[in-house]
């Protein structure tokens, strides 16, 4: 019947073709299709447009700038080489060789790999057809009915125009590369695979991206479904439209679609169009769960409809708990709690049930004679983690750590001497615990933050007394009466929610805290000082602290970094003129910001980068100095410097400086007190001859000591401002 219907339906296109009337149609980069007019759909067009040479054939009327005729090339049979070299001019071929028992691909094929358009070798006994991948321009290649036995990876990739691939029918042809057909959107749309044995298919070469229309690998036999590439369906693309069809092929169950990275409820976000199953081998398992239980089994089985309409009766034949069960039944009774699996992966001795639509997995580990709880637990099929234990009846002493633990819902441990449970195992559980032959002395207080109302405990009573009066308040604040029996040296075994200090007649001690609160007063008071004290301090503590501390002096840096307030032009003459040439004159290098930088576009990023060079630097403290931004700038970035290399020095020199209340007045009040400064103002201080020696030798030479040098008078004139008339200059000899 159907293989009348598809006789009828190649007729039917055929008079079409000659009939009905073609539009160009774009698909990508491909200019030459054309789509018949009673297309009103992409998808239509995809399936039914040909090239226009092939509708130039049986309409006349139809224009094309290009003409086909056959090619006859070198061909290989069974007999023997003959040459066939007929080459008619057109602009484009087809080779034709159907049943003419090629064994090998013609020799020089590939000469006219710009000019075939199409191939078609079916019924021959090729065997190897790797050397085809040089036709770069087929637009239809068919294999079918050959002797192939392997397809490498590469021999469709550069085939950039073909569309149509038939390979039905070669026997030996058992497994495909991944990824085969992928060779970038709208390239291959129709393939064919029908009537092929495959020991595996992997899911790339089921699942592709982009449109296509179909891909067929009805009537032959799939052992199995791999995925080599670990392959997972990726956000933002659409895989299809189209039709993937899987019928009379033995696929017992459809692939675990969680192993691909989506949820079965966002299955249909990313496959487009139809996966067409047949109910020969259908096993109604918990693998088919999502699919009915979420109204997606269209998308499989063309005969559901929007209302689940059976065309065909579908049964099912496995497991054999199911066998003869109706599909329409069960999905119209929402018996979806039958389709279950016995999962492989179990522990030893028990049996593992995976109910999806319980969300939970039943593991029986009961009557097994087992000493120890399992080391692991299994994952459902649909990635279902909640388990449901049952373990009575054996001879467990413990309850002891395990990974498993947070996902157990339910625990069944009747019928065993339960005599230690693990710390861990009381936080970690949240399920329902029965325990109700359990031989526990004592309970951890760790119990107090679970609900008693889950837990089972039997008639075995517990040891209560009055250092643990928590579990009569537990119960009772839980309202979980008579779940609990309370052994007592007083009143024998009673119920726990009637333990009370009164009723074990504890003796309550009243401990004085006036002992512990007087010196916890002292401390914290201590403490908040020390805090105050610390943060008042905290940059006088910190130079303190440096002081004890030492590193090695760097080689190669400069001197002494001066730093002055931009406005104050008298201190900033006597800088110039005076305090830099004496350094100078002793072989120290000096850098001033105002005369060293000429860039004012980029004088923060010079002056940080001068600042790192320099190992001492020299504060002029005048009233003007830090209501600047050049000055603020370096004085930031010399502490900074200075914090983190305790080589380096800061020398302050004050005249007349007002320290204000902030920041930098606390940091220049604590180098004032940890640190001596320079005054310049009171009489007969040698100011450079101080500064020598706050300094250090210098990078290059020795410096003379400043108390032998002769000391003489510099006239006033010599000077630009009044202000340094009363500094006594150091004059030292070469």
């Amino acid at each position: 019947m159907n293989a009348f219907l598809k006789l009828l339906l190649t007729v039917k296109c055929a008079i079409i073709v000659v009939q009905c009337s073609f539009t160009t149609w774009n698909l990508d980069e491909r200019r030459e299709l054309m789509c018949p007019d009673y297309c009103f759909t992409q998808g239509c067009c995809l399936c039914y447009a040909s090239p226009c040479w092939e509708v130039a054939k049986q309409n006349a009327g139809v224009a094309c700038g290009k003409t086909i005729s056959e090619l006859a090339v070198e061909k290989i049979d069974l007999l023997g080489t003959r040459q066939l070299l007929v080459v008619q001019n057109t602009t484009i071929y087809e080779i034709n060789y159907q049943n003419e028992g090629l064994a090998q691909l013609p020799q020089n094929l590939c000469e006219f790999s710009e000019k075939v358009v199409k191939i078609d070798f079916r019924n021959n006994k090729l065997r190897d057809i790797n050397k085809i991948k040089c036709m770069q321009k087929l637009d239809s290649l068919h294999l079918d009915n050959n002797l192939l036995y392997e397809i490498k990876n590469d021999t469709f990739q550069l085939m950039r125009d073909l569309r149509i691939l038939t390979l039905s029918n070669n026997k030996g042809l058992e497994r495909l590369p991944p990824n085969l057909f992928n060779i970038g959107a709208n390239n291959i749309i129709t393939i064919e695979l029908l009537f092929n044995n495959f020991d595996e298919v992997d899911v790339t070469n089921i699942f592709r991206p982009g449109n296509f229309c179909a891909i067929d690998y009805s009537n032959g036999y799939i052992k199995e479904i791999t995925n080599q590439l670990n392959f997972s369906f990726h956000q933002n693309v659409s895989y299809g439209p189209g039709r993937i069809r899987l019928e009379n092929c033995g696929i017992q169950s459809l692939p675990n679609l969680t192993s691909y990275g989506v949820s079965f409820k966002e299955f249909t976000k990313y496959v487009i169009g139809t996966i067409e199953v047949d109910n020969s081998y259908v096993s109604c398992d918990c693998k088919l769960y999502p699919f009915f239980a979420y109204d997606i089994a269209p998308v499989f089985w063309g005969q559901f409809r929007s209302h689940m309409v059976l065309i065909e009766n579908f049964t099912c034949l496995q497991p054999e708990s199911m066998k003869g069960f109706d599909l329409y039944s069960l999905t119209k009774n929402k018996r979806y709690e039958l389709l279950t699996c016995q999962l492989e992966v179990c522990p030893s001795l028990c049996t593992c049930i995976d109910i999806p639509a319980k969300e939970r997995i039943i593991v029986n580990c009961s009557d097994k004679g087992l000493t120890d709880f399992p080391e692991h637990m299994p994952w459902g099929y649909w990635d279902n983690n909640k388990i449901e234990l049952h373990i009575a009846n054996n001879k467990i002493t413990e309850i002891p750590d395990r990974d498993y633990i947070s996902r157990l819902i339910s625990v069944d441990a009747k019928g065993n001497s339960i005599q230690h449970i693990s710390p861990t195992t009381i936080m970690d559980l949240e399920a329902e615990l029965n325990i109700q032959d359990q031989r526990l002395d004592f309970l951890r207080e760790d119990f107090a933050r679970k609900d008693p109302n889950l837990i089972t405990f039997g008639d075995t009573a517990v040891s209560c007394s009055c250092q643990n009066l928590w579990i009569g308040d537990w119960i009772r604040n839980n309202k979980a009466y008579n779940r609990l029996w309370c052994l007592t040296d007083s009143r024998g075994k009673i119920r726990a929610e009637d333990v009370t200090a009164q009723s074990l007649e504890c003796t309550v001690n009243v401990i004085s805290l006036y002992p512990i609160i007087i010196p916890l007063c002292g401390l914290v008071a201590m403490l908040i000082l020390l805090s105050l004290l610390q943060y008042c301090f905290r940059y006088e503590m910190f130079l303190l602290y440096r002081k004890c501390i030492t590193r090695e002096k760097k080689d190669g840096l400069i001197d002494v970094f001066v730093s002055v307030a931009d406005n104050d032009d008298e201190t900033l003459t006597v800088v110039l003129k005076y305090i830099r040439p004496a350094l100078e004159a002793e072989n120290y290098s000096v850098k001033v910001p105002w005369s060293d930088i000429r860039n004012e576009e980029e004088r923060d990023m010079q002056v940080t980068d001068l600042v790192s060079q320099c190992r001492n630097y020299v504060v002029m403290l005048t009233p003007q100095y830090g209501k600047d931004y050049n000055s603020k700038f370096e004085f930031d970035i010399m502490w900074e410097k200075f914090k983190a290399d305790a080589s380096r020095k800061i020398i302050l020199i004050n005249d007349g400086y007002e320290i204000p209340r902030d920041r930098y007045g606390k940091i220049i009040r604590a180098l004032q007190r940890v640190h001596k400064e320079l005054n310049y103002k009171e009489r007969h201080t040698r100011l450079v001859a101080r500064l020598i020696r706050c300094l250090g030798e210098p990078e290059h030479g020795k410096v003379i000591n400043p108390l032998t040098t002769t000391v003489r008078r510099r006239p006033a004139r010599q000077i630009a401002t009044s202000q340094i008339e009363d500094v006594d200059e150091v004059i030292y000899a070469a």
